[in-house]
């Protein structure tokens, strides 16, 4: 899509495709490094098994190209994941301001990486 319509910048997608969502991304590989653009994407572990795939495999598809996975925190703003489960989630690349601690509330700051689903 982004070659057919000759985009020149991305900055956002957002994604709830039920289970598809890691079949999005490997489509969308060279856009996500072209682009770096911020991404809201619902994962449940359940829906993605449903697609042949895996909830560690998808924040591990993102964490390889520098997306750290952060929550909305009610009342706060940003909160880092540390661990995998469902739900709904930014990934923020490293290099965006959005993913620096002024801008995210960082009591927990999990350093970068995927840990083992609960």
């Amino acid at each position: 899509m982004v070659k057919t319509l000759d985009l020149d910048r991305l900055d956002f997608i957002k994604a709830d495709i039920e289970g598809w969502e890691l079949r999005l991304l490997h489509g969308a590989e060279s856009t996500l490094d072209r682009f770096r653009p911020r991404l809201l994407l619902e994962l449940s572990g359940a829906a993605l098994a449903r697609a042949g795939d895996r909830l560690v495999d998808a924040f591990a598809f993102l964490a390889a190209r520098g997306y750290r996975a952060f929550r909305f925190e009610p009342g706060t703003s940003l909160a880092p994941v540390a661990e995998c489960f469902d739900g709904d989630f930014w990934f923020i690349t490293t290099d965006d301001p959005a993913a620096m601690p002024a801008f995210c509330h960082s009591a927990a700051s999990p350093e970068p990486g995927v840990a083992a689903p609960r």
